[in-house]
C-alpha cells in the first residue's frame, strides 16, 4: 500500500495517527480567518483535524477494496493521482458494491441480505440488486440488515407469479415506501422451469389460493377449479415449458379453455385415474369449451357430463371450436350429454388416446343432433393411428342423431383398438354429410356401434 495524501517526508511527520483531542460541540464548527496578517485571532488549524479529513478522504479513496484476486487495489494507491477519489467515487456506483447483496436464506419466499454499508432504514426510491437463492412467487419478502420483512410486489402492484424470481437469478427492487417492487417483471411473466398446480373441491380447495400445495399450508393451498389454472395459465408466457394440474376426485363446473402465450404445454391429469371419480359438469353449457385456444391443452383421466340448455351451446361434453384449437383426450368418460360427447367445429381438432368410455348418451339440440363424435365445419377429430385407442359403452345409451356424424368438410377418425359394450347402444351409426368424411380403416358399414344402419348424403364419404 502507498500513502494516500499524506504529508509524505514533511518535518514531524508520523506514520501513526495521534490521539484525538478536540473537544466537538453540540453544533458544527466552522474556520475563522484572522482579521489581519498580523493579528492571531483566527481559527488555528490542528494536525487533528487535518488527520480527520485524510483518514476520511483515505476510505473513500480505499472503498472499492481489492480485485477478485483479493490483493491488487481496484483504485492504484500511489499517492499522486489526481483523479484518485473520483475514481473511487466512480467505481463505486459503476460496481454497485453499496447496493448489492445475496440472499442468504434457506427459506422459499424468505429473501435475506446484508449490504455493505448497512442501510440505516428503508427509504422510498432506495433500489438494491440482490441474488436469490431460491425460486418464489407470491408472498416473498425481502429482509435487509434486519431492518424488516417488505413484501415483494411486481410494478403494478400486483403479486408475485411463481419464477418470476428463480434460484440464481439477480433482480432489482425499489422500494416504493410500502413494497419492494421487483423490476423489470416479464409482462405477461416468462415462466422459467416446469410449474405444478393442484385442484380440490371445496372446502379444502379455494380460488383464493395459490394452487401449488395439495394441502393448506402456509399460505398455500390447491385452486377449487380448473378455470383457475387456465386463469393462471393465460397470465403467464410458457416459454417451452409444461404446466401440469392435478385434480383431485370431486365433481367440478365448466372450463373454458383460454389462448397460451409461448410453445409449451397444460396438462389436466385425474389424481386418482378414475374418471368416474373426477367429474366436469357443465349445466346449461358445455363442461369442456375451447374456442380458439391453441394447442397447449390436454385432459386426462375425467368424466364430463352436459345438460340443461342455453341459446347457441350444445350443451357437449367437450366443445372446440376454431383453426387453433387442440385438445387432446387421454382415458376420458363420456356421460349423459345433450348435443355431443364430443363437438369439433370450425377446423378445430381433438385427439383421442387411452380408453374412452361411454356410460351415457346424448339427446340432441337445435345446436347439435346428439352425438358421440360430431365433426364440423372442417373440423378433425382424429386419434393415433400408433396407440388406437379402446371404446368401451358400459351402459345402455342412445343417441339422438348419430354415433359419429361429420359434415361441411369436417373429418372423422373413428378407428378403436377395440370395441366393447356396441350392443348397448341405440341409434344410427353414422351420418356422413356435405363432402364431410368418416375414417374407418376399411372396417365396413357395420363398424361403429348403433342400431341403424349409417347414412351418406351429399358427397359425405365413409371409408
Amino acid at each position: 500500500m502507498a500513502d494516500i495524501l499524506g504529508p509524505a517526508s514533511a518535518p514531524n511527520a508520523t506514520t501513526l495517527r495521534p490521539s484525538e483531542g478536540r473537544n466537538f460541540a453540540a453544533l458544527d464548527t466552522w474556520f475563522k480567518d484572522c482579521s489581519s496578517a498580523d493579528a492571531d485571532d483566527g481559527t488555528d488549524i490542528q494536525a487533528n483535524w487535518l488527520n480527520g479529513v485524510i483518514a476520511g478522504l483515505r476510505a473513500v479513496w480505499r472503498g472499492n477494496g481489492v480485485k477478485a484476486d483479493g490483493v491488487t487495489p481496484v483504485v492504484a494507491e500511489n499517492g499522486t493521482d489526481d483523479y484518485g477519489l473520483l475514481t473511487s467515487v466512480s467505481h463505486l456506483i459503476q460496481r454497485g458494491q453499496p447496493h448489492y447483496g445475496e440472499d442468504t436464506s434457506s427459506t422459499a419466499g424468505v429473501l435475506t441480505a446484508t449490504l455493505s454499508p448497512a442501510p440505516a432504514e428503508y427509504k422510498k426510491g432506495m433500489t438494491v440488486a440482490i441474488r436469490a437463492a431460491s425460486t418464489c412467487g407470491a408472498g416473498a419478502t425481502l429482509n435487509l440488515n434486519g431492518l424488516g420483512a417488505i413484501g415483494i410486489v411486481r410494478p403494478d402492484g400486483s403479486a408475485l407469479h411463481d419464477g418470476d424470481i428463480f434460484a440464481g437469478s439477480l433482480n432489482d427492487y425499489r422500494f416504493d415506501g410500502v413494497h419492494f417492487q421487483l423490476l423489470g417483471a416479464d409482462a405477461p411473466p416468462i415462466i422459467k422451469r416446469n410449474l405444478t398446480y393442484y385442484v380440490a373441491p371445496a372446502p379444502l380447495g379455494s380460488d383464493a389460493n395459490d394452487g401449488t400445495s395439495a394441502n393448506a399450508s402456509g399460505g398455500h393451498g390447491p385452486f377449487a377449479t380448473l378455470q383457475a389454472v387456465v386463469n393462471a395459465v393465460a397470465n403467464v408466457n410458457l416459454n417451452g415449458y409444461s404446466i401440469t394440474a392435478y385434480v383431485a376426485d370431486g365433481t367440478y363446473p365448466v372450463v373454458r379453455l383460454l389462448p397460451t402465450a409461448g410453445s409449451g404445454s397444460v396438462a389436466f391429469i385425474s389424481t386418482s385415474g378414475n374418471p368416474s371419480a373426477c367429474v366436469i359438469a357443465g349445466v346449461n353449457q358445455s363442461a369442456i369449451q375451447a374456442a380458439y385456444c391453441g394447442s397447449a391443452y390436454s385432459f386426462q383421466g375425467f368424466k364430463v357430463t352436459a345438460s340443461g340448455a342455453s341459446y347457441g351451446d350444445p350443451i357437449a361434453g367437450v366443445n372446440i371450436l376454431g383453426g387453433n384449437a387442440y385438445v387432446v383426450l387421454t382415458n376420458m368418460e363420456y356421460g349423459a350429454c345433450v348435443g355431443a360427447h364430443i363437438m369439433c367445429s370450425g377446423s378445430g381438432q381433438v385427439l383421442r388416446l387411452g380408453t374412452q368410455t361411454i356410460s351415457g348418451g346424448c339427446s340432441g339440440n337445435l345446436w347439435a343432433q346428439g352425438c358421440h363424435l360430431l365433426a364440423n365445419s372442417g373440423a378433425l377429430i382424429n386419434t393415433q393411428g400408433s396407440a388406437l385407442p379402446t371404446l368401451s359403452i358400459t351402459a345402455p345409451v342412445v343417441f339422438a342423431g348419430a354415433f359419429a356424424m361429420a359434415q361441411d368438410l369436417a373429418e372423422c377418425v373413428a378407428v378403436f383398438a377395440s370395441i366393447t359394450g356396441a350392443a348397448n347402444v341405440s341409434g344410427q351409426k353414422f351420418v356422413v354429410n356435405m363432402n364431410g368424411v368418416i375414417f374407418t380403416a376399411a372396417s365396413g358399414d357395420s363398424y361403429l356401434p348403433g342400431s341403424i344402419a349409417g347414412a351418406r348424403a351429399n358427397g359425405g364419404i365413409y371409408i
